[in-house]
């Protein structure tokens, strides 16, 4: 989990019985991650399209509530979008920032949670899980053996997984900070050695250019202009004067 939080991933914690849910919903916060606390809906992973539009919803809704729109309405149709959001709230109130389908998932008890295993292995999705002895290891990816029953043994192993997210999460941030401009995909940065002339070099930096004739220049830029114009305004005087 540390190398995959380093990469960028995001890991989504799924733990729906009473001895785990408290614990997923609080290391998951803590490490900045997802999670899912109550009932797993069906198709979460392989209709993510639809969860999306439910996810949207539930951040629609609670826009229109933060504005004050639920005041302005008839008490029937603000108590009719009140308990959708209730509902919407307590599905999807740990992936209302996940954009896109996680990366990993950790999983407290797979056996009771066998819908969110099988739709993990059908995108090839790694999944790590705290598996019992009721449980089919061949399924998961990253086997952790604990008692998935005790309350103390589930918030022991979701802290260890927040805190390798969040040590990955370090590593991240401070792998961004140092990317030169060349590794996030930017044009190389340019020095007056590497150019002949100053090209590539800021404006403000460059050495003047001036135009110095050749001595063996018959005309040089500008000089046969000047001569024609000065021979018209002779020309043009005398026949004044003629007049």
């Amino acid at each position: 989990m540390r190398d995959l939080a380093a990469d960028g991933g995001q890991v989504l914690f799924v733990g729906t019985k009473k001895q785990a849910q408290e614990s997923i919903a609080e290391e998951a916060k803590r490490c900045g991650m997802h999670y899912i606390n109550q009932r797993w809906l069906g198709g979460f992973l392989t209709n993510f399209v639809t969860i999306q539009k439910r996810i949207q919803r539930l951040n629609d809704l609670n826009e229109r509530k933060e504005r004050g729109d639920f005041a302005t309405m008839p008490k029937k149709d603000a108590q009719r979008l009140e308990d959708e959001l209730t509902h919407l709230d307590r599905y999807f109130a740990g992936v209302r920032e996940l954009k896109r389908p996680p990366t990993a998932l950790f999983i407290v008890d797979p056996h009771r949670e066998h819908i969110a295993v099988d739709e993990a292995r059908r995108l090839e999705i790694p999944v790590a899980a705290m598996v019992d002895t009721n449980c089919d290891p061949d399924l998961i990816d990253v086997i952790i053996p604990a008692n998935d029953d005790a309350i103390r043994a589930v918030k022991l192993i979701c802290q260890k997984m927040a805190d390798a997210i969040i040590e990955g999460r370090q590593q991240f941030d401070a792998s961004r900070k140092e990317a030169s401009p060349e590794d996030m995909g930017y044009a190389p940065s340019t020095t007056p050695e590497q150019y002949e002339g100053g090209l590539g070099i800021p404006r403000a930096k460059r050495t003047p250019r001036v135009y110095e004739p050749e001595e063996d220049e018959e005309f040089p830029i500008g000089k046969q202009r000047y001569e024609d114009a000065t021979e018209e305004v002779e020309v043009a005087t005398e026949k004044k004067e003629g007049e």
